[in-house]
């Protein structure tokens, strides 16, 4: 049996230590044969033997590094359903769905909405649709990119960060430099305002290179999140200890300001990282968009046209004049192959 290949989005990854850990990881697994984790992509692709491990299986592993699977195995459906308006509809369909071999899951909602996730190798999207008919539904399908929900997710939150972090950084330095502003501080309790401000940037809008770090921990390695964690840790307890403690040190200067700009400009670069990933992404999209979506194959002696996800191996595929080809593929019969034999 050949070996089958998986392409998976990853979301979490913040470094190229963080794409060799995931790929260090899937490499263990029994009956990987190939492994490639791209960090600019966001993605993996692996190659397997089916007999040993399941897609489910590579996602699974994944996840159990502390990253997130955007794209799930198999393949998902996003239907609205006209009619599915109540809980009698649902119970309907969800019934009907439960006599499908193959369906992986399915949500349900009285608001016409439907995703169902299903094994392509034992059903595929047009038998679902029939069983929604048979119930007496009409289902539309609808396109909802899971990619591109979670990276406008990301990119919000990312935003919120820095905004909070900006926030209560520039006091912080103004704090930290009062000489360059000619402000006159008096007897004010300088160090202990400047750890009330620090503290929530330190430890919301830094939380994800803590949690970053601990991945990395679990999983034997160091990445960038370490680094960050580590150095603006130090600052931050050390000018902690001098505030709250001040007869033990001989100084009593405090860098609270180091940790703040530091963390509120590294999470800057992310958000614009983020942003420059998604206007690439989408420009890929777009030339995916010029794909044909459907295919003309022959089966029992009959062509039939079917969504180009459906294609399998060995289906022997008609690009009739005029038209774009839908897959890649070996040429085994046509024009070229009579007058340039070679191409063949």
């Amino acid at each position: 049996m050949p070996n089958n290949k998986h392409s998976i989005k990853i979301g979490g990854m913040h470094c190229a230590s963080c794409a060799q850990t995931i790929e260090k990881k899937l490499k263990s697994l029994k009956g990987v044969k190939k492994v490639n984790v791209n960090f600019a992509t966001e993605s993996a692709n692996v190659e397997y033997d089916p007999k040993l491990v399941s897609d489910i299986n590579i996602e699974k592993a994944v996840e159990n590094t502390g990253y997130k699977v955007l794209k799930a195995a198999g393949n998902e459906l996003n239907f609205k359903i006209i009619g599915m308006d109540n809980s009698h509809c649902v119970n309907t369909i969800e019934n009907a769905l439960n006599l499908v071999k193959g369906i992986t899951y399915k949500k349900l909602s009285t608001n016409e909405r439907a995703t169902i996730g299903f094994d392509p190798s034992k059903t595929n999207s047009e038998e679902i649709k029939k069983i929604i008919k048979k119930a007496g539904y009409e289902p539309v399908e609808e396109s909802i990119d899971r990619e591109k929900e979670a990276r406008e997710k990301e990119m919000t939150h990312l935003k919120k960060l820095f905004f909070i972090g900006l926030t209560l950084s520039i006091p912080i330095f103004i704090l930290s430099f009062p000489e360059l502003f000619k402000l006159n501080l008096g007897n004010l309790p300088v160090n202990l305002i400047l750890l009330i401000l620090a503290t929530p940037v330190q430890f919301y809008a830094g939380y994800r290179f803590y949690t970053g770090t601990l991945i990395a921990l679990r999983n034997k390695s160091a990445n960038m999140d370490s680094l960050i964690a580590i150095g603006t840790s130090a600052a931050y307890f050390y000018s902690a200890a001098v505030t709250i403690f001040p007869n033990f040190f001989l100084s009593k200067s405090v860098y609270f300001d180091t940790a703040a700009v530091i963390i509120t400009f590294i999470i800057l670069g992310k958000y614009l990282e983020a942003k420059a990933k998604g206007r690439a992404s989408e420009a890929i999209k777009k030339l995916i968009g010029l794909q044909p979506k459907t295919a003309t194959i022959i089966r029992n002696n009959k062509e039939i046209k079917i969504p180009i996800e459906e294609v399998q191996v060995n289906d022997i595929i008609i690009i009739k004049p005029g038209e774009k080809i839908p897959v890649d593929g070996i040429v085994i019969d046509g024009w070229h192959c009579y007058r340039w034999p070679f191409f063949c």
